[in-house]
């Protein structure tokens, strides 16, 4: 019989992830059908994506497996449709001994969809987002990454990728400091010389070597052989290629002699990271002479517009020449070097490119904006942006002006983060709505809980029954139903942002870096909120009959609340309690 393999999550612990109840309804399913015939085919239920939409809900089998099974159940001569209910009601029956059992099924639209038990779901999901909380525990990752130091980060920065380019760095700093607790150094090259920093972002983590009397010693003695060869002028401003210098059995870098016309712009940053690179692989190729699989681990991120190939590849040919300035050694011809060697077998080097940043449209239609070349400029337009929808709420009234820049930080990141890697970031007015909506409805329920805690204290209320007394059965509507779909569905996406498992080449994880994820799912969860909050009232009358149905949707928002804060932390965005 053909098997459904089952994933296993290493971001929820011990609870059953959306995709994994999946697979494991799917596994009963084929033994089902496996009792019932020979040597069947293998089915995969799937598991519904349109959030808002009811069926989003539920576990479906699509109509091309339908048919198939259909066909298979009239080859042995059985009633069709007589047959498949037995199947059907089978699986349900068999479900029925399972913390989230299924209820039913039902036809739709030529395919079969199966309801959950939603009460059992509210008790295991919110259990599990809300006890580690109660027990002043975070939500815990793993990952299997191999790290032995911390990585380095060079963002290759052009004017209208800027400031893409630094948040990816940040958001992926995040991320590995999440997964394997190590930071990352970062630090930026330009072909030209762009004077801001990532730091005008309001960027977390953002890290810069440490400018201790040791490194900059380092970092003299590096400069000083780079101005002694030629490679650098007195002001250590500008880095020039000299092909002739490195020996011609460079395996690092192949396209080095093409690139003899290039320069670039060389921060004091960049020439710390450089000599501290410098230093690692040195002392890396000393502490593990004939011993295999000791790496330095380089990232370079670059948008994908003509000029950015050139700047990762200069980067690393910075870094070549460096290693063999530093070394001084003699290559004579039809000799094999020995840097180049030692680079080749130590060097991780991966690359991280994005989609180009479009202000074009943003020019002509914006008549405030003359022009946009950096980060420094994007977030004092979205400050005006968060202003001006301030002043039309409250006219004169101050009180909001220390909002305003920690709101227009935390759109910029979820404007920039919410595309796919690949595609081009046109910036436009139109989507700031959207993404201030998404911190909007967080400071509501923040407001919400705060009113709550404030009645409890005044008497009005009971103290908040314990997670366990509370029955989520009361939670019976298509909006309560579809949040706690949702909030399942964050542990698939955690589980799989936070598995950073390397693979041959991979071993930062890159492939499954996808912030993209997690900036649409935290765009779809306050939607879903709104939906709930426009149809239901959570603070109600101090009445016996409607307590309980008022505790279950305060735990609800807690648990909306705590999944906003950890998306949040990823994706550089800063809440805010009141908007």
């Amino acid at each position: 019989m053909n098997r459904i393999m089952v994933k296993k999550s290493v971001f929820c612990g011990n609870i059953v992830t959306k995709d994994e109840y999946t697979c494991q309804v799917s596994e009963a399913f084929n033994t089902i059908v496996s009792e019932m015939f020979a040597d069947p085919p293998a089915f995969q239920l799937m598991t519904g994506k349109q959030v808002s939409n009811v069926e989003g809900q539920h576990i479906y089998l699509p109509k091309g497996l339908c048919s198939k099974l259909k066909l298979l159940v009239n080859s042995e001569g059985m009633n069709g449709d007589e047959a498949m209910k037995t199947i059907f009601d089978r699986l349900v029956k068999h479900t029925e001994s399972w913390s989230i059992p299924l209820k039913r099924f039902y036809f739709h639209r030529e395919n079969v969809f199966f309801t959950i038990h939603f009460p059992a779901v509210f008790n295991i999901v919110l259990s599990r987002l809300l006890t580690p909380a109660e027990n002043g525990e975070l939500l815990k990752s793993q990952s299997d990454v191999d790290v032995v130091s911390n990585p380095i980060i060079c963002c290759c920065l052009i004017q209208e990728a800027y400031v893409r380019t630094t948040l990816l760095a940040s958001a992926y700093t995040q991320r590995l400091k999440k997964c394997v607790g190590r930071n990352m150094i970062c630090t930026y090259m330009s072909k030209t010389n762009i004077k801001a920093t990532p730091h005008s972002l309001g960027v977390k983590d953002f890290l810069y070597p440490n400018n201790d009397g040791n490194k900059s010693c380092k970092t003299d003695k590096l400069c000083s052989a780079l101005e002694q060869h030629g490679f650098i002028s007195d002001s250590r401003e500008i880095f020039t290629f000299m092909p002739d210098y490195v020996c011609q059995f460079n395996k690092i870098l192949p396209q080095y002699k093409d690139l003899h016309l290039k320069n670039f712009h060389l921060s004091s940053s960049t020439l710390q990271v450089l000599a501290e690179l410098e230093r690692r692989i040195s002392m890396t190729i000393l502490n593990s002479a004939g011993k295999k699989g000791a790496k330095i681990d380089l990232l370079a991120i670059c948008s994908t517009t003509a000029d950015d190939p050139y700047m990762s590849r200069n980067f690393l040919t910075a870094l070549v020449t460096c290693c063999h300035v530093m070394s001084s050694q003699q290559v004579a011809p039809g000799e094999e070097c020995r840097v180049c060697t030692n680079l080749h077998e130590r060097l991780n080097f991966q690359l991280l490119t994005h989609g180009k940043v479009d202000f074009s449209r943003a020019r002509k239609k914006l008549n405030y904006i003359d022009d946009i070349t950096s980060c420094d400029e994007v977030v004092p337009v979205f400050e005006r942006f968060v202003a001006d929808s301030f002043e039309a709420k409250y006219n004169q009234a101050g009180g909001w002006e220390d909002l305003v820049h920690p709101i227009a930080s935390s759109i910029v990141s979820l404007e920039f983060l919410s595309m796919t890697l690949k595609r081009s970031k046109e910036f436009e007015k139109s989507a700031t709505s959207q993404n201030q909506f998404v911190l909007y409805n967080y400071s509501r329920i923040v407001q919400i809980l705060t009113r709550f805690n404030s009645a409890v204290k005044k008497g009005y209320y009971q103290q908040l029954p314990h997670l366990s007394d509370i029955n989520f059965e009361v939670l019976s509507t298509d909006p309560e139903h579809l949040l706690v779909n949702h909030l399942w569905r964050c542990f698939d996406i955690m589980s799989e942002y936070y598995m950073l498992k390397s693979g041959e080449g991979d071993r930062l994880g890159v492939e499954s870096f996808k912030p993209y994820i997690l900036a649409n799912y935290v765009k779809d969860l306050s939607a879903l909120f709104s939906t709930f909050y426009k149809r239901h009232q959570v603070l109600d009358q101090n009445l016996p009959h409607l307590l309980p149905i008022m505790n279950a949707r305060i735990y609800l928002l807690k648990a909306i609340k705590l999944v906003f804060e950890e998306f949040f932390d990823c994706l550089m965005m800063t809440p805010v309690d009141r908007m």
